[in-house]
């Protein structure tokens, strides 16, 4: 049975997500998280409780979804997922960040395009894409 574990982070309290089978994989849903102490929270709880991320997801590409997906991809090496719909807002990210008062090197590079799946598998469970 899967879980999910919420996170609240960045300074628009914006609500990041682990969908996870107890000690089997992940996937982490909107990362905005934009400092090391944010990013820390999500790996820590990752690998205390032995999960093994497969992917990092963003519901669409505002930098209070997506600037966290960095950190995550340089740890685990892992890809990035969104709509390629969303692929301007993405490679804006920087800029929308300096707005917020946070800084972002560069925007994420996406490696999936949502619009191309149907669900996510996270061990044996379909997690619908909508």
């Amino acid at each position: 049975m899967l879980k999910i574990a919420v996170f609240t982070v960045n300074p628009l309290q914006e609500n990041t997500y682990i969908i996870y089978e107890p000690d089997g994989e992940c996937v982490v849903v909107d990362p905005g998280c934009v400092n090391s102490g944010e990013d820390g929270r999500l790996i820590q709880f990752i690998e205390k409780n032995n999960l093994k991320l497969k992917m990092v997801v963003a519901t669409h590409g505002h930098v209070d979804h997506i600037a966290g997906v960095d950190a995550l991809k340089s740890h685990f090496s892992v890809p990035f997922a969104v709509s390629k719909l969303d692929q301007q807002i993405v490679d804006m990210a920087p800029q929308y960040a300096a707005m917020f008062g946070f800084e972002l090197g560069s925007a994420p590079l996406v490696e999936i395009d949502l619009n191309d799946v149907n669900e996510i598998m996270v061990g044996e469970n379909p997690v619908k894409v909508i």
